[in-house]
């Protein structure tokens, strides 16, 4: 989980404010080697700063998990 903004620099620690992160974008974050912003579809985008923010959908995984690719067959339910 991360905060926006980062807490270690004055972010608050509102639950409007917390964010899907994994524990290493959270640590990059946090030692200044990513930045963080709140896109305008409400997710946190990060960057490296050499390019626009960027979001990584593995921090929502209800966007990679879109029904089962190899549903049981009627008579196995």
């Amino acid at each position: 989980m991360h905060h926006s903004p980062d807490w270690a620099h004055g972010g608050r620690t509102d639950a409007d404010k917390l964010y899907f992160g994994c524990g290493c974008h959270h640590g990059m974050a946090s030692r200044g080697e990513r930045r963080t912003r709140v896109m305008p579809n409400g997710r946190l985008g990060w960057t490296d700063g050499t390019g626009p923010p960027q979001i990584n959908h593995a921090h929502h995984p209800e966007e990679l998990l879109h029904g089962d690719p190899d549903p049981p067959a009627a008579d196995e339910k």
